[in-house]
């Protein structure tokens, strides 16, 4: 009796030391998600009842839960996956067992709607290109085989180091396809370059005695533009007083010294000529004013170190009957 309890003991202790072995199957959660794969399965609902099957075989395994998920794949058309599972379960029955009757049957009508992929590596790939075959990593041996997948959409990528290409193709049931794959160029990563440890030199600043003197070429600029434009107002005012005495002695000789003798031309050039004498005196006045305001500036602006002509005014004087306008730029 003591020996007995000495071994169950060292049991139970290997069963705490070493976690990786299991030594007992959740059975009640396998059971339950059976049942619940049986429901899924009633309503038609195929994908989740294969996922709760799938989930109980792997808590508890059992045959009649295999075969049910094996049933479940083939009506999801994932015929490669439920003969795989018809094949491993036919074995597993017990002799005279309707359901390895059923497991055989199926197997043997699935094997017929297989699609085989050959999956190729280029030559000349660099030997450490790794193939993968919708996440599963195919070896040497597998590659240049005609291997049994799914029908469906599948993706082959080939990775050498962290470079990667992907060639996605889709499987035909009952059809043997070809795939040949081209390893990606390597990608290298250039070192980085060291940072300089030397301190960045100061930038100093500029003595006020060191700093070049203002040159004032823009107030000198402006005062000749300014000269300029008191010169144009001149002209412009000596051009229409000359007009304004020209029409007045016109109509004294029209008109008599008692002007008892005007005309209508006489009284019109009369009108012109107080209009030209006025647009005199505002030209004289503009002029006399912009020629101060630039000699001001001229003789006001600093020195320069570097002479440069001003900017020249444009003027534009047109007169007409109706009197004279002064237009251009200052």
């Amino acid at each position: 009796m003591a020996s007995r309890v000495t071994a169950m003991l060292v049991v139970a202790t290997c069963a705490l030391a070493w976690p990786g072995v299991t030594f007992a199957r959740d059975s009640a959660a396998g059971e339950a998600l059976y049942r619940a794969a049986k429901e899924s399965a009633k309503k038609g609902d195929w994908e989740k009842a294969c996922a709760q099957f799938a989930e109980s075989q792997r808590l508890d395994p059992a045959p009649g839960t295999l075969v049910n998920l094996a049933d479940c794949e083939e009506h999801r058309g994932l015929v490669t996956s439920a003969w795989t599972h018809f094949t491993e379960v036919e074995t597993q029955f017990k002799a005279g067992d309707a359901r390895a009757a059923y497991a055989r049957e199926h197997a043997a009508a699935l094997e017929k709607r297989i699609p085989r992929v050959t999956i190729r590596l280029q030559a000349g790939a660099p030997a450490s290109a790794r193939v993968f075959r919708d996440e599963e990593e195919l070896r040497a041996a597998s590659l240049g085989v005609p291997l049994p997948v799914d029908p469906g959409k599948h993706v082959v990528v080939v990775k050498v180091g962290t470079a990667e290409a992907r060639f996605p193709f889709n499987a035909v049931e009952s059809q043997t396809a070809e795939i040949v794959v081209i390893a990606p160029a390597e990608s290298v990563v250039a070192p980085a370059r060291p940072e300089s440890t030397t301190p960045a030199k100061p930038v100093e600043p500029t003595p006020p005695g060191d700093r070049p003197p203002p040159t004032g070429g823009g107030n000198r600029t402006l005062g000749w533009t300014l000269v300029g434009a008191g010169g144009v107002g001149a002209a412009v005012g000596i051009a229409t007083g000359v007009l304004a005495l020209s029409n007045a002695s016109s109509v004294k000789d029209t008109c008599g010294p008692d002007y008892a003798t005007c005309n209508s031309a006489s009284v019109e050039n009369a009108s012109t000529g107080k209009t030209m004498s006025t647009v005199s005196t505002i030209a004289f006045i503009a002029g006399g004013a912009f020629l101060g305001a630039g000699l001001y500036f001229v003789i006001s602006a600093p020195a320069k170190t570097t002479a440069s002509a001003p900017a020249p005014a444009r003027a534009a004087l047109e007169v007409g009957p109706m009197g004279a306008a002064l237009r251009g730029t200052f």
